[in-house]
């Protein structure tokens, strides 16, 4: 009986010894983060002046079109780009009424958006700002 411990540990040992060391667990990358094309524009419709939001992409897809103003959605209008990759949505769809701010959903990364206001007199066009992370 005094052995049957000596021989258990030495058989527990000579196991250990016997065994392969574990590896090291693989750990699988990152996974990407999908951050969708959004472009932050400024919408006017007033008196005789009236902007349109114009989205060129070098894809056909649906985005989305939202009119925030007094820190609520005003309006939101949905729009395909189409086979020719353009769409043009007038701010008095999204029920602007005044200044307001346009958050444009595009339907790929290759898509820019931009705002055309016009006027009897007058005519402006600018680029909407990108509003994807760095």
């Amino acid at each position: 009986m005094k052995y049957v411990g000596v021989l258990i540990l030495i058989g527990l040992t000579a196991a250990a010894i016997a065994l392969p060391v574990p590896e090291e667990p693989v750990r699988a990358g990152e996974l990407p983060t999908v951050v969708p094309p959004v472009a932050v524009c400024s919408l006017l419709e007033a008196g005789e002046r009236s902007s349109r939001v114009e989205v060129l992409s070098s894809v056909s897809g649906p985005g989305v079109v939202s009119a925030f103003a007094a820190g609520s959605v005003v309006g939101t209008n949905e729009y395909e780009t189409g086979p020719r990759g353009s769409a043009s949505i007038p701010a008095a769809e999204l029920d602007v009424v005044g200044v307001a701010g346009g958050l444009v959903e595009m339907p790929s990364d290759t898509s820019v958006a931009g705002v055309v206001t016009s006027g009897p007199e007058s005519l402006a066009a600018e680029a909407c700002a990108d509003a994807r992370p760095a």
